[in-house]
């Protein structure tokens, strides 16, 4: 009776997946890269002790859309929530820098990763709910003609605004 010494091969995830949990890694990392951009951000900016007060709460182009006076507002109203704000700022960044050591580590841990990420976007989440609130605040004790100033400035940020699928929009026309 003869042995064969070659072993079986070893069980795997199957291809797709491996490509999937790659895929999905690299989106993670994109929205990660964001927020820590976002949260990390010290740069000067209009109103305030720095831009990214009104940045990090996720409002984009509604933020960038209020007048100087309107992102006053926005940031009073910030005052009341402001320790909460703090607290989940601290975390998101204690978390980008575990995330560091995460990724530089020898063998990659992709059950922490994941665990952190998850956090992480549950945190800028958080803070684009408040932002959110926030908006519908200041926007709600809005004048008619201030609305409406305030849609036009809006939808001017849009406009000018290059966009990658445009080109390929008007190539089709």
């Amino acid at each position: 009776m003869s042995h064969d010494p070659t072993p079986p091969p070893a069980a795997g995830s199957p291809r797709w997946i491996r490509i999937a949990l790659v895929a999905s890694l690299a989106v993670n990392l994109l929205i990660l890269g964001a927020i820590g951009g976002a949260v990390l951000s010290g740069k000067p900016g209009p109103g305030g002790r720095s831009g990214d007060e009104i940045r990090r709460l996720g409002v984009g182009p509604y933020g960038r859309a209020l007048t100087s006076e309107q992102r006053a507002v926005l940031r009073d109203r910030m005052g009341a929530r402001r320790a909460d704000l703090s607290r989940t700022g601290r975390a998101l960044r204690q978390d980008f820098r575990q995330t560091l050591i995460v990724l530089r580590a020898d063998d990659l841990d992709t059950a922490r990763l994941a665990e952190m990420l998850q956090r992480q976007r549950a945190g800028a989440q958080a803070l684009r709910d408040v932002g959110q609130d926030l908006m519908i605040e200041v926007i709600g004790q809005m004048s008619v003609a201030e609305r409406r100033a305030f849609a036009d400035r809006l939808e001017q940020s849009q406009k000018r605004r290059p966009r990658g699928d445009r080109k390929g929009a008007d190539q089709d026309r």
